[in-house]
């Protein structure tokens, strides 16, 4: 199966199409969110569900924790 210089030409550019139109959406998609996250200016404390707070809570026991570590032979 051979494919003729035209046909591999249209199939080149269809792709460079699609990868194109990937481009475009990829960017417009980040520059909503972007968008998204500039509009958004609450902080943690006046969200009402803090979906962060678990980490947080996570951190606080790791806090310190360092120093306490002992290492025997």
């Amino acid at each position: 199966m051979s494919i003729s210089k035209d046909e591999l030409k249209q199939i080149l550019e269809s792709q460079r199409a699609q990868t194109d139109q990937m481009l475009v959406d990829q960017r417009n998609q980040m520059m909503n969110m972007f968008k998204q996250l500039m509009e958004d200016k609450a902080g943690p404390s006046e969200v009402k569900k803090d979906e962060l707070k678990p980490l947080r809570d996570q951190m606080d026991v790791f806090e310190g924790s360092e120093s306490s570590l002992s290492f025997t032979d």
